[in-house]
């Protein structure tokens, strides 16, 4: 089967994140955005799972942007990494206000889908704001905790996954049991 014979939602095509083959990339009407969330708790590969689907839309032809929170230092700025020693480059941005002037001016050289990582530390500004990026027609990828350490709920992760097109909620593996 050739990219061209391709049936969005009927060929079993995962060309996307979703699964859903992409109408940008195959010179069709551009589909309307959406919101993915990934979350979990600490060591439950959040970020590796956002990492593998930023990797699938590069396969894909799609224009992609990684971004993560700046307090995030913990393996260095300027990148996304995983447990597993699975990094891409990343921007660090410092808050929601930031976000949506640096995805201002990516948009505007064409972008697909935008990946946060530890969303968790944006706040609860982030909810509109991604809102706002999947009604311009974007693909938001949105990675972090949505519980603490007390096992309560971590906003803005619960609220992203009440809005998102889909959740996908990891679980970690014990290390003490």
């Amino acid at each position: 089967m050739s990219e061209s014979d391709c049936d969005p939602g009927g060929c079993g095509c995962e060309c996307l994140t979703g699964g859903m083959v992409d109408d940008v990339v195959r010179g069709r009407l551009a589909p309307a955005g959406r919101v993915e969330v990934i979350c979990g708790p600490m060591f439950a590969g959040k970020s590796e799972e956002l990492l593998r689907r930023v990797r699938r839309a590069g396969f894909a032809g799609l224009s992609v942007e990684v971004v993560h929170h700046a307090v995030d230092t913990r393996r260095g700025a300027g990148a996304v990494s995983s447990h597993s020693g699975l990094a891409v480059p990343a921007v660090p941005i410092a808050d929601v206000a930031a976000l949506e002037e640096h995805v201002a001016t990516v948009r505007a050289g064409g972008l697909d889908l935008l990946a946060i990582d530890e969303a968790q530390f944006f706040g609860s500004a982030l909810v509109d704001a991604v809102q706002r990026f999947a009604g311009l027609g974007l693909i938001v990828i949105v990675a972090g905790l949505d519980v603490t350490f007390e096992a309560r709920p971590f906003e803005p992760m619960p609220s992203l996954a009440a809005l998102a097109e889909s959740v996908t909620r990891l679980t970690a593996v014990c290390s003490v049991c």
